[in-house]
């Protein structure tokens, strides 16, 4: 219920902050029960564009939680929604979502479907790091099939899309990826050139979950090609 003298609008949007903020410090559950709050309260307005919004952030709370069937379903209700208003965003970070929740229970055809799809519509809203997120998405997909040279197509369309961005982070995840497509081919050098590249980018953009992302990826790629051991820094 909205707080005395507080518009109820006022109060799904105060809600919708806080439970970004949760996300960001990693409480799934005060996230979730936030976002469910403030689309509750937007939906009785019928105010569908914040409604919308308030579902994308419980799908990313459950996806959080690895309640990924429940993401699933929150990310069809907001696909409806976003199709509905003819918001072409929200129905590609829909799209977008269900992709990783897909690709988070290792369903491999449903994962590249969904960001094939999300893929294009953010090409046609004209979103290039939405794209080249979900072509990252489709070669994280691709390697989970062992689809090495689909993952590196894919990697290459998502890393120009980045830089064409100016976004060094989502060039360096895309790298790390790169560089685990080259390790399943067993072509170390080459994995180990694309994750030093993506340790650069990340220490760049004061990424530090994507630092020791990259550092682990180099250290993986040193102990192959040392042929086993414990690997020395990167």
């Amino acid at each position: 219920r909205a707080a005395a003298g507080m518009p109820p609008q006022d109060e799904a949007s105060n809600l919708l902050k806080l439970a970004d903020q949760h996300l960001s410090q990693g409480f799934g559950d005060e996230a979730l029960s936030a976002s469910r709050e403030s689309a509750r309260i937007s939906r009785e307005k019928s105010d569908k564009p914040s409604e919308l919004l308030a579902l994308q952030t419980s799908v990313s709370a459950l996806s959080s939680l690895s309640r990924h069937d429940e993401a699933l379903r929150e990310a069809a209700r907001a696909s409806t929604l976003a199709k509905g208003i003819k918001d072409k965003a929200g129905e590609a970070r829909a799209c977008a979502q269900a992709a990783k929740a897909h690709l988070a229970k290792r369903s491999v055809q449903a994962a590249l479907e969904k960001a094939k799809e999300a893929a294009a519509l953010y090409k046609s809203a004209g979103d290039k790091k939405g794209e080249a997120a979900s072509l990252q998405c489709s070669a994280e997909a691709h390697l989970l099939r062992k689809g090495a040279d689909e993952a590196l197509k894919a990697c290459g369309q998502s890393v120009a899309l980045f830089k064409e961005a100016g976004d060094d982070a989502g060039v360096a995840g895309s790298l790390v990826v790169t560089a685990l497509a080259h390790e399943l081919k067993a072509d170390y050098a080459a994995g180990l050139a694309s994750a030093r590249e993506a340790l650069v980018l990340f220490s760049k953009a004061k990424d530090k979950r994507g630092l020791e992302l990259a550092k682990e990826t180099c250290a993986l790629l040193r102990r192959k090609q040392g042929g086993g051991g414990r690997a020395p820094a990167p």
